[in-house]
């Protein structure tokens, strides 16, 4: 009938089959029909306020199921946010499956309830912002006690790598490794600032995520460290890997490695794809009565592998033609009574340059291995760089250095030949292969810093370096980051060397800004900050020394306290070193963050005093900066130490301390000895400068 619906009402008996009654019908108005639907709705939403009220009385479980994390874990942030509604943007348990279970206001449970949590996005491949440059990796295994399925090994690393496109984050491929988040430093070259802010497993791509706290820009060299380590030593033929033989009824272990295809993940972090290929620099540290090998010949010496774990190339002259050999191998750790190994060989011939002509093997750092020459070649690519460098690829440039001081420290290459190199550093332009130079000029310089030859030393690089401050200057307008990058470093060793143009003008500059404090002059900009500081504390008094003191003591900012307090320990007043020390030990002077820095420029300053200093104050330092650190700061006092004398000194100091004797000070033993064996080049750099008029 008009204004009303009908409903038929069928009837069923108990046992759910149709009544054989008639149909019956329920007639309502319209308006009955609404009042109904409003109390529906009406109930429908206070049932879910109820639910709403009573969701913080729910048990959640996070479970992390994607592949790669094994067994299902529970995160605490997860669960907390899936009590409070917010499963789907859980990015604590990335990919996951949230369980949320609830209670009712009379304690039963409903059944549970699943949303998947969208898994947060991480690139397949590494982005292409970063190419690694050099590695330099130390690994210690530990396989000498315990259970062989608990056999550990620790590491050390710091990656050089070239920005290609600003970033705020770097990937890198790490497997298995534990890394503690507060020892990783990501820092600009020729910086101190540490942009490091967070660091992430992503372990279900075999991924490490490190966030910054600024931006890396592109054309810019960084170097990302991971002071320490640590990882499984495997029973699979993968990443770093043990074995064992039986020996008079007794099994001996011993630990090898295994880098392909996608192994050196598992033994260190890296940018683990072909494309991105870089130089290494690896250190293997053991007993002393075990032995470490590689199937590259004369690579180890002193127990240090200086290859690394890439292949050897060398070029010399067969006849008419220049034969390729490559020694392919890997790094071993081994017994001293396991067999050497041999060396796979492969051969390429390329063709033979004219007397005056020159060739580069690896053109452009394309191939993952140095690059040995007869002494010709050597002699012409020198040649060349001391001619007109530009003339080879800046890569190249730095290639030639390195694997030339490489192969000197290996044995493989007479230092002569690398000394060469050293004479077309007034030539050079370009910040990487400069800096490149001056690394190994660093190396040279602590070890014939006590030596008559010194001198003759220091004038040949005050000479080298003249042109450049002329050249650069302390001005800069910040228009090319480059230039200003290579205007720090161009001027902290002509500084350093003494070329009066440029001391005079950072103790001009200095000066300027002691007769108005609160005003520093436009020439003291960071980059050369740090110079002007040294400058004016190593050829002033003790009024520069409290000057820069006293700016230490009311700053806040961290790199600038740094460059500071490596002024401090620039003096050439013996007094004020020891003055310098004795502020390490107060809190109020240098606070805890900065003990390490403070003791470690002064290990390189002046290591003599440095020493007697921390032998006297052991137990000081080590209660301010922590076991981890004060090894390390050991390797920095005694890093240029160069006599039998100090060596024995180390070991003594190491023998004093019984079972608590530093994790690292066998390395610091291990480095003096070779320092010790290096020394026996002092004639042959005496020698060259003779030859050059010194």
């Amino acid at each position: 009938m008009p204004g009303e619906y009908s409903v038929n009402m069928r009837k069923y008996d108990a046992d759910g089959t149709p009544s054989s009654e008639s149909d019956s019908k329920c007639h309502c108005s319209i308006a009955t029909g609404f009042l109904l639907l409003l109390f529906a709705i009406l109930v429908a939403v206070g049932v879910g306020l109820i639910v709403h009220f009573a969701g913080n009385n729910s048990d959640a479980v996070c479970k992390c199921d994607i592949s790669g994390l094994t067994p299902p874990s529970e995160t605490s942030d997860c669960v907390a946010l899936a009590k409070d509604n917010n499963a789907e943007i859980c990015g604590a348990c990335p990919g996951a499956r949230v369980t949320t279970t609830s209670r009712t206001s009379q304690g039963t449970t409903r059944p549970p309830l699943t949303t998947m949590t969208p898994p947060k996005k991480y690139p397949l491949r590494l982005p292409e912002t970063l190419s690694p440059i050099l590695y330099t990796v130390s690994i210690k295994p530990d396989f000498y006690s315990g259970n062989a399925s608990g056999f550990m090994f620790y590491g050390h690393e710091s990656v050089l790598v070239y920005c290609k496109q600003n970033t705020d984050d770097i990937f890198m491929h790490a497997v298995d490794l534990q890394i503690p988040e507060d020892s990783v430093t990501v820092t600009e070259e020729g910086g101190s600032s540490n942009m490091f802010k967070s660091l992430e497993h992503v372990q279900s791509q075999q991924l490490i995520k490190i966030s910054l706290s600024s931006t890396m820009m592109a054309g810019n060299n960084y170097t990302i460290t991971f002071p320490d380590f640590s990882g499984p030593i495997r029973a699979e033929f993968a990443g770093i890997y043990k074995g064992s033989y039986l020996r008079n009824g007794q099994t001996v272990y011993y630990v090898t490695s295994q880098m392909e295809v996608s192994d050196a993940r598992k033994a260190f972090p890296c940018f683990d794809e072909p494309n991105l290929k870089a130089m290494f620099d690896i250190t293997i540290v053991r007993k002393p009565n075990l032995g470490a090998i590689t199937t590259m010949p004369k690579i180890i010496k002193a127990q240090k592998i200086q290859m690394g774990i890439f292949p050897v190339y060398r070029i010399r002259q067969v006849g008419e033609e220049f034969l390729l050999k490559t020694d392919v191998g890997h790094c071993s750790f081994t017994d001293e009574d396991e067999p050497q190994g041999s060396a796979s060989v492969h051969s390429d011939i390329i063709p033979a340059p004219e007397s005056d002509n020159w060739v580069i093997g690896n053109t452009e750092f394309h191939g993952y291995y140095r690059v040995n020459y007869d002494e010709r070649n050597w002699n012409s690519l020198i040649n060349q760089l001391i001619r007109d460098p530009t003339m080879i690829n800046p890569l190249n440039r730095v290639q030639i250095i390195n694997d030339a001081f490489s192969f000197v420290r290996s044995g493989e290459l007479n230092l002569n030949t690398a000394l060469k190199i050293l004479q077309y550093i007034k030539k050079e332009r370009s910040y990487v292969p400069f800096s490149k130079l001056m690394k190994e000029v660093q190396f040279m310089d602590k070890l014939l810093k006590n030596q008559p030859v010194y001198g003759k030393f220091q004038k040949f690089m005050k000479d080298s370096l003249k042109q450049l401050v002329t050249e650069y200057g302390f001005n800069d307008d910040g228009t090319n980051y480059i230039a200003s990058h290579m205007r720090g470093i161009a001027l902290k060793w002509a500084c350093y060397y003494g070329v009066e143009a440029c001391t005079t003008q950072a103790q001009q500059l200095m000066s300027d800004w002691m007769a108005n404090p609160s005003v520093k002059p436009q020439g003291i900009n960071p980059e050369v900050s740090e110079t002007v500081y040294c400058t004016a504390v190593r050829y002033g008094g003790e009024t520069d020394w409290n000057f820069v003191m006293e700016k230490l003591m009311v700053e806040n900012v961290e790199t600038e306290s740094h460059k500071l307090l490596k002024a401090l320990t620039c003096t050439s007043h013996k007094w004020l070193k020891a003055k310098m020390l004795k502020s390490i030990l107060n809190a109020d002077i240098i606070p805890h963050p900065l003990v390490y820095r403070a003791t470690m420029y002064a290990g390189h300053a002046f290591p003599e005093q440095t020493w007697d200093f921390f032998r006297n104050h052991y137990n000081d330092l080590l209660e301010r900066v922590g076991i981890t650190w004060f090894g390390r700061l050991l390797k920095q006092v005694v890093g240029a130490f160069n006599t039998q004398l100090r060596h024995d000194e180390l070991v003594r100091l190491g023998e004093s301390k019984g079972d608590e004797k530093n994790a690292e000070h066998d390395i610091a033993v291990e480095l003096v000895k070779n320092n010790i064996k290096w020394m026996k080049n002092v004639d042959l750099v005496e020698s060259w400068l003779k030859g050059l008029g010194y």
